[in-house]
This record gives C-alpha cells, structure tokens and sequence, in this order.
C-alpha cells in the first residue's frame, strides 16, 4: 500500500495569521525585537544610583571601615562635636595646636569642649597605661611610656636596665647624679636611664645637661653607661641623646 503523502502546513489566514506572525508564537525573536525587550527589561528592574564621584564618606563610617587612623583632625573633631557648626570645628582644630593651659582653655570655650579634652586626657592615659614589667626599652618613647603616668611634677625617676636592656629597676630617687647611679646599681643594672617630669613644656635645660654629663662620667667609671637623659613635660619629651647633647650608651638604644 502506498499512504498518500502529508499535505503541507500552511499558515493561518485571518486572526490565527496574526498570532502566528507575533516572535513569541514561534520560539525566537528577530534581533531588532530582542533589543526592544531587554530596553523593556531595564526600565522595569529597579537599579540604585551610583554615589557621585568625589562624595566624602561620613567620618563614622570610615572610622568603622578603616580605623581611627584614617581619620584627619577635623573628621575626628567633628565625631566628637558631631552638632557643632564648620566655625566651631575650626576653634578646635586651632585650639588643638596650643600648648598647656592655653590649649585646656581654648577647648573650654567651646560649646561642649569638654568633650574634646576629655579624650586628649583619655587617649594620653591609654597611651602609658601599659605595665613596665618586662619592658625593652629602647629609646626615649619607652622611657616616657614607662615613667610618664608614675612621676609627679618636679620628680626625678631611675631606669635601671640590664644586659638586654629590660626594665629591671624603676624608682624616683634625689636628681644629684651620685645618687641617680646608686639607685640604678641596687637593681644591678647594666645600663641605665634618667627621666624628669616637669609641669611645662619639654624643653632640656643647661642644668640637664650638665647633670647627664656628670652621670655619664660617673657611670662610665662604674663600668654601666648612661644611654639617656628625658624630659617630660605637658607636650611630650625631649631627648638629649637625640638632641646632639649626650654620647651613646648603647648603640641599640636610639
């Protein structure tokens, strides 16, 4: 037998012949109609807007992102005076760079400046808290760190260090430099270490250098050595070894 051959599919006329010429109907979609619909598509997805270039992050997220480190002075003072105007901040920020009660007075004459010194006050007790207990000291940083939160105004401290340059005797003692060494010997120390605190800025004086002159001297014929001379005052430290004024000790002391 011989079946009769499959007529042809023929397109639909009328209604049937619009549907069937739509893309869709037929599984694909010409390339100009493929762009209509992803157009279509884009218009329809909610997309955010891009941060405008150059757009300064709040100071409290950089802070969380990147450390208090990342900070300037100014994005630091306006977390602690987050309600204060650009005029006040300014004050701050040149009250910042005054010294002693100059400085504790400028920030108290702004609106809420307590709070700024406040955390000059807590950012300088975190700073020496840590225990001197085992401590290498080895420079002018260490000795400031170690004697700063311990020595009242006017008072003269020993660092007795030994052969490794650890802290093994911390004590104030008489600032005449026979006693100095003999404070520094009791420990046993090897080498040793002068610091004074003092209710002004940290500025060496005549009467500082010749004391540490005559220590080195004294603690040269003892067989120890004298690697530094501090002065501590309510801006900082000055060295005198770093200065030029006093003759290395210790070549690892710097």
């Amino acid at each position: 037998m011989h079946s009769e051959p499959r007529a042809a599919r023929l397109p639909p006329s009328g209604r049937a012949a619009a549907i069937w010429n739509e893309p869709w109907s037929r599984g694909y979609a010409p390339a100009h109609e493929s762009e209509h619909l992803g157009t279509l598509a884009a218009k329809q997805t909610p997309v955010s807007a891009p941060e405008p270039p150059g757009r300064p992050c709040p100071p409290a997220a950089e802070l969380a992102t990147f450390g208090a480190r990342a900070l300037s002075q100014r994005e630091l003072l306006r977390l602690l005076l987050p309600r204060c105007e650009a005029a006040v901040l300014e004050r701050a920020d040149r009250a910042l760079a005054l010294l002693g009660s100059a400085r504790e007075a400028a920030l108290l004459d702004l609106p809420h400046g307590a709070r700024v010194l406040a955390a000059l006050e807590l950012g300088r007790r975190a700073w020496l808290l840590p225990s001197p207990r085992a401590r290498r000291v080895f420079g002018p940083v260490d000795v400031a760190a170690a004697v700063g939160p311990r020595a009242a105004p006017d008072e003269t401290w020993v660092l007795g260090l030994d052969a490794r340059l650890t802290l093994a005797r911390l004590v104030p003692s008489v600032d005449e430099p026979g006693e100095l060494l003999r404070a520094a010997l009791q420990g046993g120390a090897a080498r040793l270490a002068v610091a004074v605190r003092r209710p002004a800025p940290a500025v060496a004086t005549t009467i500082d250098h010749e004391r540490a002159t005559a220590l080195a001297a004294l603690a040269a014929a003892c067989r120890t050595a004298l690697v530094d001379w501090v002065v501590l005052g309510d801006d900082g430290f000055c060295s005198l070894l770093r200065l030029g004024l006093l003759a290395s000790g210790d070549r690892r002391y710097r």
